[in-house]
């Protein structure tokens, strides 16, 4: 084996000497197995190991030792940013974690390429609307870990529209006015009216309207969000 990591509890054993060379060899302080043709190092658990073999013939004997390590486990993948959310803005940092070093990070939208990138970075021209981003990361074995989040891109403004009760435009000859309002975006969260300094916000599920009364003469300002 090679002195690195492997992915794999089975390893093979190969070596090259001369015809009529003696092998033998050790795994871990074992007792000297003696062999006679490459073979396959078997059911090796994950960790540290050392192998000791010697060639040679009668008493006269060369050693070589090795070590490696076995990891069989997928590392531990947590896509931090961005999150499973919706967001107003297609630049954002992506950041993970893993349960142990890793020596490459890349990531795919949608199932496509896949790119390279280093956490705490930052991703610019996310595409508009839903998207899947999977996260992976691979160890120093060669184990693939993975995560994903699935973000929403919303750069669009709310549609919105209102209309008041006036009796001319933008004038009235009453104490009172109504107002009411339409909204949509298929990310609406909140809908409100601001009618001289006083806030009424609504819920998507609500109507939006609203009656002001008691009104004095002179100038008022009306807003709606």
């Amino acid at each position: 084996p090679e002195e690195k990591n492997y992915s794999s509890g089975e390893i093979p054993l190969k070596y090259s000497v001369p015809e009529d060379t003696e092998i033998k060899y050790s795994l871990n302080g074992s007792v000297n197995s003696s062999i006679s043709s490459n073979i396959t190092l078997q059911n090796l658990e994950d960790g540290s190991h050392k192998m000791r073999l010697w060639a040679g013939r009668a008493d006269e004997f060369e050693l070589y030792s090795r070590r490696f390590s076995v990891d069989t486990e997928a590392p531990q993948v947590v896509v931090l940013r961005p999150g499973n959310e919706t967001y107003p803005y297609r630049t954002m940092m992506l950041d993970a974690q893993a349960s142990e070093p890793i020596q490459r990070w890349f990531y795919s939208l949608d199932g496509g390429d896949r790119n390279d990138f280093d956490p705490g970075g930052q991703l610019k021209s996310f595409p508009k609307g839903e998207s899947s981003l999977k996260v992976y990361g691979i160890d120093y074995a060669g184990n693939t870990g993975s995560d994903i989040a699935d973000i929403d891109i919303d750069t669009a403004k709310p549609d919105i529209s209102y209309g008041a009760s006036t009796t001319a435009p933008g004038k009235i000859n009453r104490s009172w006015i109504y107002i009411k309002l339409t909204a949509q975006d298929r990310n609406l969260n909140t809908v409100g009216i601001e009618f001289d300094g006083k806030n009424t916000t609504f819920k998507p599920s609500e109507d939006y309207e609203q009656t002001s009364d008691r009104l004095e003469d002179g100038k008022h300002t009306a807003w709606v969000w």
